[in-house]
């Protein structure tokens, strides 16, 4: 029973390492995108919300996160957030130490893509992972 467990934790961890890799990929492919590029990726099956900040994006919800696009005054995608499952914080921070230099204890930055990627817990089932340009 117990290697039972061991095994089920291991497949977790695999799962969510490799999670990380794709809404990392993803993520840094989708920057600079058009909206109607982004469409066009995604489907029509999207929401236009407003942030607290007043800035207007568009989002999407897959049945496990949410990921929203912010768009600069170009019309060029130049942030996205992904809302996703608490429980999948510790192994998204785990696959981010891996690949990225940590800026400090929630912020890393991609120097080849000069993104910088940040996690911000919501409440106890929800974090948000943010993916900005570095405009410095």
């Amino acid at each position: 029973m117990e290697m039972a467990g061991f095994i089920e934790k291991q497949k977790m961890r695999l799962f969510f390492f490799l999670l990380v890799i794709l809404i990392s990929i993803q993520t840094k492919a989708q920057l600079g995108y058009t909206k109607s590029e982004i469409i066009k990726l995604h489907g029509t099956d999207y929401k236009t919300e407003v942030a607290l900040d007043g800035s207007v994006y568009i989002s999407y919800y897959d049945g496990f996160s949410k990921n929203a696009y912010f768009f600069d005054g170009n019309g060029a995608c130049n942030a996205v957030t992904n809302i996703i499952p608490a429980v999948a914080m510790n192994e998204m921070i785990k696959g981010l130490d891996k690949k990225y230099i940590k800026l400090s204890e929630l912020k890393w930055k991609n120097y080849p893509n000069n993104i910088i990627i940040t996690v911000v817990p919501i409440d106890d089932k929800m974090f948000e992972l943010d993916y900005v340009y570095d405009s410095h």
